[in-house]
């Protein structure tokens, strides 16, 4: 689940003070010294402090966040507007040592308090992500607090609950309490409830378990109804009209629909299932047990967003370094095959990066604008396409605005055709062919390539694109390569294969992948070959059996002579 619009977006007041009126839940209580308690204090305690010991696990599991690790999504000398990520605490909890949202914004901005607790307008649970809005100074804290407090922000969450909703649109009111049962968590007011909390000691559960309960109102609309894994399942949108602490997750349990991957008010979760309503008093669309216990096996183990996020920027940080060992190349060493006032043509060299990247690295399209300069003045403006690090071959540089253009919309329209030279793992039996299979990022791996499944697909319904990014969450992509095989060789004892590659659609890494699901992965390559850092090939495809041997056959070759990736791809027109 995340927060779609927080307090940065104050755009509208909630509904009109009478969505609060008070729910009659019968005659009122009173509490005598002397009545005979419905449940014992002691009990309550006893669970309660073992749940308490289970939270504080959890929050110490929260994933460390840097100042720079910040999403920043709006600032000013007043408010810090942050897009959290799952997995992350807002606050640190009892134990300051937890890491925690509040901790980096305070690192990165301070507070005129001194203090980052007095930045906290408001929080969202561990496992939410979405906008959090902090307060940098005292009067900026008291405003936002009073918003808050008399309900002039508009909080809208997207979450992903089980079954599908029948009704387009509509709210749920029901007041909720803590729950004695199933300390410290919430449940739905009963009066039932209400009455065994008579004779309960404040001082041994604390005041909050003695808490009246609170009025609660959450809207919703349907924005689709879906499929995972078979399984019905609905995307709403929620509105929080009265903010209560797990209002949304109470409340969507309530009323027979518990949110996709919630282990608290879910399936067989650790709180009163049902959000402690009796399964009769559910509407008649509630998703039913079947398929709660089905969602929440087909959910187990899928990606999280803040996990793939950890992933991804591991892994940049591994490709940022790579790209610091570009080789240096001046604009003497460039070896050009043709050029005039319009283009020029460069053989690249491997080892050397086409263009720098988010660092200032020693690239091919640097020496070039070093040597020809170009009609815009920038560098970047001269880039039509690219070649990996590790690919040598022609690349054309623009260097008047008229020809980017042209080039840009020949390359988009497919009508220049790109053929390589690659050796590959084993003997590919057919002297040519094609193959065509659809390409997509890999979560599992990310930022790699990977060929399209739909088990890959259902997977991602539940990941936030403003953690993962957008091209996680790309539809797959129609890729086609064609080859022509040179000749078949032996390197080493090995058997390998020269092969002469078109490629059709252009796709992201798209060679190295086909090549790697044919079961022939291009020789010495790091990422898609043997002992890669992308997905091994048995994992995503089903190959023949020869076709796995062939592919198994090259690893001894792989291990002995990894960085071979110089030679063995070659761009040749």
């Amino acid at each position: 689940m995340r927060l779609l619009w927080s307090a940065a977006v104050i755009a509208a007041a909630v509904s009109s003070a009478s969505a609060f009126a008070p729910v009659s839940n019968g005659a009122a209580l009173t509490r005598s010294g002397v009545a005979m308690s419905a449940v014992a204090t002691a009990d309550v305690k006893a669970k309660q402090d073992a749940s308490i010991e289970k939270l504080k696990a959890k929050d110490a599991s929260s994933a460390a966040l840097s100042k720079d690790d910040l999403n920043v999504v709006f600032e000013d000398e007043h408010i810090v507007v942050v897009s959290k990520p799952s997995g992350v605490l807002t606050v640190p909890g009892k134990d300051e040592s937890n890491p925690s949202l509040n901790q980096a914004v305070f690192d990165r901005f301070g507070s005129e308090s001194g203090r980052m607790d007095k930045m906290v307008v408001h929080r969202l649970g561990m496992d939410t992500s979405g906008l959090v809005v902090f307060a940098r100074t005292n009067a900026a804290l008291r405003g936002m607090n009073s918003l808050f407090r008399t309900r002039k922000v508009s909080r809208k969450y997207e979450a992903l609950v089980c079954g599908h909703v029948a009704q387009d649109s509509g709210s749920i009111d029901l007041p909720l309490m803590r729950d004695y049962e199933c300390p410290p968590f919430m449940r739905v007011s009963t009066d039932d409830h209400q009455r065994a909390l008579i004779g309960l000691d404040a001082e041994i559960v604390g005041k909050k378990m003695l808490e009246s309960p609170k009025d609660s109102l959450t809207t919703y609309e349907v924005v689709s109804r879906e499929d995972m894994d078979g399984n019905d399942v609905s995307r709403l949108t929620l509105t929080s009209i009265s903010g209560r602490t797990h209002q949304l997750n109470v409340h969507c349990a309530a009323i027979g629909h518990p949110i996709v991957g919630d282990t608290v008010y879910g399936f067989e979760g650790e709180a009163a299932a049902n959000g402690g309503l009796d399964e009769s008093a559910l509407p008649e669309d509630k998703a039913s047990a079947e398929l709660q216990q089905a969602i929440a096996s087909a959910s187990a183990g899928k990606p999280i967003s803040s996990d793939i996020q950890a992933k991804l920027k591991a892994q940049m940080s591994k490709l940022q370094e790579r790209d610091r060992a570009s080789a240096p190349i001046s604009p003497d060493d460039i070896d050009v095959v043709f050029e005039d006032e319009h283009i020029v043509v460069v053989n690249k060299p491997c080892g050397v990066l086409t263009i720098p990247g988010k660092e200032d690295n020693p690239s091919l399209n640097k020496a070039v604008f070093e040597r020809y300069g170009s009609e815009s003045g920038r560098m970047d403006k001269m880039v039509v396409h690219r070649l990996g690090m590790d690919t040598s071959g022609l690349v054309i540089f623009a260097r008047t605005n008229a020809a980017l253009r042209e080039l840009n919309s020949l390359f988009r329209t497919r009508k220049v055709t790109r053929k390589y030279e690659a050796l590959v793992c084993g003997h590919v039996a057919q002297d040519s062919g094609s193959i065509d299979l659809p390409l997509m990022r890999d979560y599992e791996y990310p930022p790699y390539m990977r060929v399209s499944t739909d088990e890959h697909q259902r997977a991602l319904i539940a990941l936030n694109q403003e953690e993962v990014g957008k091209k996680i969450l790309e539809s797959p992509k129609e890729s086609q390569t064609e080859y022509v095989v040179v000749s078949r060789e032996d390197m080493d004892g090995n058997d390998v294969s020269r092969l002469t590659l078109t490629s059709i659609s252009g796709r992201t890494h798209q060679l190295n992948v086909h090549c790697a699901a044919i079961g022939h992965p291009i020789v010495g390559d790091t990422v898609y070959g043997y002992g890669g850092e992308a997905a091994p090939t048995e994992v995503w495809t089903s190959l023949p059996c020869q076709r796995i041997r062939q592919a198994q056959n090259c690893s001894k070759l792989l291990q002995v002579l990894p960085r071979k990736a110089n030679v063995c791809a070659r761009k040749i027109n």
